[in-house]
């Protein structure tokens, strides 16, 4: 599909005067975007808070966080993980989102400065590193931050890194872990065993600029915001297709997080929008 429907967009800033939510206090910056259950769950890292919104773009809940968060994944029906890895004290918190209380759970602090977080299966997470602070690893960890499992550079004797700035990832439903890599520019995209199932660094349209957000749908094809391309790779499940998803000249701006629902596209834009663009077409 090239260039689909847009059927939502909204303005995520909380303004003064909006009730029971504090209001943004610092221009916003939208890091990741997940969707539950109808409702969107958004991290932003300029205001240092998560905020969820309805269908509509109604602000309905907020929890306010001692660290600038980054990405954020759903690991129980009622639990929600995120990283906060820019702070003294690097760490994942998990919140309860009964009832949207948004309510912490637990604060992980970590040995590692954790970037992007996954879902892995009910018992586990997969989280993902850069090389100065984390040994550009991914590591599995279970639900209390024990590490479980650690992937490094396959190759015997290689010191490089398995990636140098992986800030975001994701897992598909066949159980692959695919990492988007801001410093190399790059999408790596593991077997469940940890071996590089492919790598890729563009398309026939360009390569990555400046790779973020990374999601996967139902059938392992993956989608990859490029900040600095103002654009949307789509890449198939075996890494051989790579296209645009949008022409060159289109209205996105600086997109970060990328969430694929229903058939729907959720983008996050660094500076406070998010559009939902219609997948069915």
């Amino acid at each position: 599909m090239k260039n689909p429907r847009l059927i939502k967009e909204f303005d995520s800033r909380i303004p003064k005067g909006h009730g029971k939510l504090r209001p943004d206090l610092h221009d916003p910056w939208l890091r990741d975007v997940i969707v539950i259950g109808e409702k969107i769950f958004i991290t932003d890292f300029g205001n240092r808070a998560v905020n969820v919104y309805d269908m509509e773009g109604v602000p309905l809940a907020q929890a306010r966080l001692d660290g600038p968060p980054n990405s954020i994944t759903q690991v129980k029906p009622d639990t929600i993980a995120v990283t906060i890895p820019f702070d003294d004290d690097p760490a994942v918190m998990l919140l309860d989102i009964t009832d949207l209380k948004l309510t912490l759970q637990t604060c992980l602090s970590t040995e590692y400065t954790y970037r992007g977080i996954a879902k892995l299966d009910d018992s586990s997470m997969v989280v993902s590193t850069a090389w100065w602070n984390g040994l550009g690893q991914a590591f599995i960890i279970s639900h209390d931050g024990t590490v479980v499992k650690s992937y490094g550079h396959p190759t015997e004797g290689e010191k490089k890194a398995l990636t140098q700035c992986a800030t975001f990832l994701c897992c598909s439903k066949s159980g692959d872990i695919v990492l988007s890599d801001c410093n190399e520019n790059c999408v790596l995209c593991l077997n469940p065993d940890g071996s590089i199932k492919f790598t890729c660094y563009g398309s026939k349209d360009g390569e990555f600029e400046l790779v973020v957000g990374v999601t996967c749908d139902s059938g392992g094809t993956i989608y990859v915001a490029d900040e600095h391309k103002n654009n949307i790779f789509v890449i198939s499940s075996d890494g051989k297709d790579v296209d645009l998803l949008f022409d060159p000249k289109n209205d996105l701006d600086q997109p970060w997080g990328v969430h694929v629902e229903d058939q729907k596209l959720f983008i996050a834009e660094r500076h406070g929008k998010v559009k939902i663009f219609d997948l069915s077409e």
